[in-house]
């Protein structure tokens, strides 16, 4: 047991009371079920130190090709590009995300770890605030031992620049998430900021001049996601995370790969499909040159449904029918994730001691390139997701 362990014996029950308290267990709709793990996950200074190296050269990467496709407006190779990254995103937003060049101030990068604790990028989900309510309430408790900033500290940072005047708007396709969206606004409020959160819709007169982001997944019939896109156009408006749903897609983080050779060690190989796919012969010749494993993944897509592994039950099926349409899917090579053990508590207070493998998955937050949070859940599928079979970690570096 470590020192840090060894202070917080009842770190699992305690969070379970945190969370029962937060109120993001209360029966809706949804499942909000999870586990949580009884001892926390404590980063070693070798982790922390590739966790370091990785956000700088994602940011790096991401941050030149932002500006490359956002200077160059007329070379042809950067047109050709853009039409390429504008693959399944809203029509609204394709224009206005290439308008100028703004990183996120909060970059999401998901992990996993091999068998030798060498971490591999899978994705890089770079406009997204689903999980920061989750990740602020599982790490509050070792805030005290851990040397990251944290998620609430970069918000209040912004916060303070808008003089408290900042909205997140709860998009009805992210109603899952407003749990978590009022976590964070609660957590916030005790230290004395104040977040508003409106759920869609959002009429005109409550459009503020600073807002977490414009959600792609705004879907009422009005004009008040093309008033905030507008307000946007306009310099009128600051958004936390820029309308730039592109930086979220899998073909940005290949199209960022093609251009750092850093980043490309990093990331495991991906490349995109085409009809010749859905050849049993053409797939056979294929797995021989690049290795049995892969990952069939939509290009854009929202949580795990569009995941397939080359080893799962009815494989070729999903691979000729993502075939029909090759353009929204890629494909990436597996890492075989090491596998761990955990104790952990449920919701009703049941303890269940450590007797199967797991595998993990890190969602790395990042500022400007610099780590300020981590969240890991593990679960037995290895398409590692938050459902109610999952185990949340708390972590601490």
């Amino acid at each position: 047991m470590t020192e840090l362990e060894g202070g917080l014996p009842d770190l699992g029950f305690a969070l379970c009371q945190k969370v029962k308290k937060s109120g993001y267990w209360d029966p809706r709709v949804e499942d909000h079920s999870f586990r949580i793990a009884l001892n926390p996950y404590i980063v070693s200074s070798r982790e922390f130190n590739q966790l370091e190296q990785i956000g700088s050269i994602v940011y790096k990467a991401y941050n030149n090709l932002d500006n490359e496709l956002s200077m160059q407006a007329s070379n042809q190779e950067i047109i050709r590009l853009k039409s390429l990254l504008n693959t399944g995103i809203d029509r609204r937003f394709r224009n206005v995300q290439y308008l100028r060049p703004q990183m996120p101030r909060i970059m999401k990068v998901d992990l996993v770890k091999d068998a030798d604790d060498r971490f591999w990028v899978v994705e890089v989900d770079s406009v997204s605030k689903h999980g920061w309510g989750l990740t602020v309430l599982m790490n509050k408790e070792l805030a005290d031992h851990d040397k990251l900033r944290g998620i609430c500290s970069v918000l209040i940072d912004w916060i303070n620049g808008h003089k408290n005047e900042s909205t997140l708007i709860s998009a009805s396709h992210e109603h899952f998430y407003l749990p978590e969206f009022k976590i964070l606004q609660e957590t916030l409020g005790r230290n004395g900021y104040f977040l508003r959160v409106k759920e869609e819709p959002i009429l005109a007169p409550e459009i503020t001049k600073a807002v977490i982001d414009i959600p792609s997944l705004y879907r009422s019939e009005s004009k008040e996601l093309e008033l905030m896109l507008e307000a946007y156009r306009n310099g009128e408006m600051d958004c936390f995370l820029p309308p730039k749903p592109y930086l979220s897609s899998k073909l940005t983080l290949l199209a960022a790969m093609e251009r750092s050779a850093s980043l490309r060690e990093k990331v495991p190989a991906m490349k995109r499909i085409n009809k010749q796919f859905a050849s049993e012969d053409y797939w056979d010749k294929f797995t021989q040159e690049n290795g049995a494993d892969h990952v069939l993944k939509r290009v854009v897509s929202s949580g795990s449904r569009e995941i397939a592994f080359s080893y799962d039950k009815g494989w070729f099926t999903r691979l000729e029918k993502a075939c029909n349409n090759p353009g929204n899917y890629l494909l990436q090579e597996a890492i075989n994730s090491k596998e761990e053990t955990f104790d952990w508590i449920d919701q009703d207070g049941a303890i269940r001691l450590a007797d199967e493998n797991y595998h993990c998955r890190y969602t790395a937050y990042y500022s400007d390139g610099e780590l300020i949070d981590l969240r890991v859940i593990a679960n037995q599928s290895m398409i590692v997701h938050g459902a109610v079979d999952s185990i949340q970690l708390p972590t601490t570096v």
